[in-house]
Formats: C-alpha cells, structure tokens, sequence
C-alpha cells in the first residue's frame, strides 16, 4: 500500500484538526552557549540541527554506533533557547546517552515543565509545519500554561503521525530498528551534514544495501489477509473496525 493511498482511505474520517495536549512527553531544557549545544547536538542527532531557526521545531533521533536508533525526538528552538521533546519512555535514556559528551561542550541538559501541545491544521501557503503532507500540517507549541481546548485524542494522534509518515518509538523498540525499517530517512536523517553518531552505517545501507526492508503500510478489514505480505511493527485498529499496519518489506 502506497502513502498516497493510505491518505486516500484514513483521511476519508480519522484524521482531523484540532489539539493535542501530550503528557507522555518531556521538553529537556538544554543549557549552554548556543554555538556549543549546535556543535554537540550536531554530532549526536540524525538530523541537521544548524538549519533550525528561532522559533522552530524539527525532526530528529539518536542512534547507537551501530546505527540503530536509541530514541525519536524534536529538537525546539524557543525563546532562543534549545529544547529536545522527547517520550517519557525514553528521556533518562536519551539524557545519559548525550551526557557523555556535553561536558566537552560545557553543556547540561535538565527536565523542564513546560507544556508540549501538537497543532494540526490544514495546509497553508506560505506557513512552516513540523512535518506536513499536501493536505494537513502538524506544529509544536511549547507554552507555560497546559491548553485546555484539547480535541484530539492519543489514539487519533498516533493515527496521524503514521499518516504523515512518521512513527512514535513505544517500549521496548530502542535500539530495535535502524532509520530506514521505519521512516525515519524519509523525515529524521539528514544525509547531506556529515558526521553523525552512526552515520556511517545508516549512510552506506541507503546506498549500497541491494535488499533493504523498508517501512511500509497496509489497511485491510480481517488480519488474517497480511500474512506473508510483510511483518508488522505497528497495528491500530481503526475506528471502522478495519486496522492500520505498518512493518518491513523486503521489496523497496
């Protein structure tokens, strides 16, 4: 199933605008001299973190040396200041995994209270979205205060965010996967910046791997129709009764 079919079927009556107010993720505040946590986080996130503006948000990870990845995250600049969003299942880890080289840098990293909300909108010319396709976009709003117009709930959010085309991490999938077996080269790696934790690895399995398992999704109404067709990472039943799946197929 391609993602322009997917966007066919789940937009029909899954998707819709609104507010996410997450309470399963942390913004980690992280303090430094700006020029310093650029460099740092440069050479430990998959993403190219210099073409981030104030304010911005972007899609990123961390991966292990050998190229699998530790944790999805969202890099934030606000208020001049760099935040990484990151899930609750994942923040000690990721805080320990960048702590080894931040004393180099003169850098710290410390849990803030701030409140993380996802903005989905549809589609604007002209306006800057964290990940968009060519009918809706998603924002991060880091505020103060939580925001009570709350309308979407975590099951349609995760719903979302494969419709864009990216998947949330759960328990138990650190170090699991490498970027290509789930999106994340489409929207999270950068193969343009350089150096980068694993990188190497990541960077010759998209050029030179002649059987690569990609990402891909399938919608069928019985579950017993998938078999053989790929092997499943992901499966949400929608709210028809008919479920989502997304896993790794050998054909690219």
């Amino acid at each position: 199933m391609t993602l322009d079919e997917l966007k066919k079927i789940v937009a029909k009556e899954f998707i819709k605008t609104g507010t996410f107010s997450s309470l399963s993720h942390t913004a980690i505040l992280v303090d430094g001299d700006n020029k310093k946590i650029i460099e740092l986080l440069q050479g430990q996130l998959s993403s190219d973190v210099n073409k981030i503006e104030n304010p911005s948000c972007q899609l990123s990870s961390i991966c292990d040396e050998k190229g699998y990845v530790i944790a999805d995250l969202i890099v934030c600049v606000f208020q001049n200041r760099f935040y990484l969003i990151v899930s609750n299942l994942f923040v000690n880890l990721v805080m320990s995994e960048l702590e080894k080289f931040a004393k180099f840098y003169k850098v710290s990293f410390k849990k803030s209270s701030l409140h993380i909300s996802f903005i989905v909108s549809k589609l604007e010319n002209g306006k800057n979205y964290l990940i968009h396709n060519n009918k809706i976009g998603l924002n991060l709003l880091l505020s103060e205060d939580i925001i009570s117009k709350e309308n979407i709930l975590k099951k349609e959010f995760n719903i979302l965010m494969l419709f864009l085309g990216t998947l949330i991490l759960e328990s138990g999938e650190s170090r699991k996967y490498r970027p290509a077996q789930i999106g994340y080269d489409k929207n999270r790696i950068s193969f343009t910046k350089g150096c980068f934790r694993g990188q190497e690895i990541i960077a010759r399995m998209e050029y030179l791997s002649k059987n690569k398992k990609c990402f891909k999704y399938l919608h069928v109404n019985n579950l017993n129709k998938y078999h053989g067709i790929l092997n499943p990472i992901r499966t949400i039943k929608l709210f028809d009764g008919s479920y989502l799946i997304c896993g790794l197929s050998g054909d690219r």
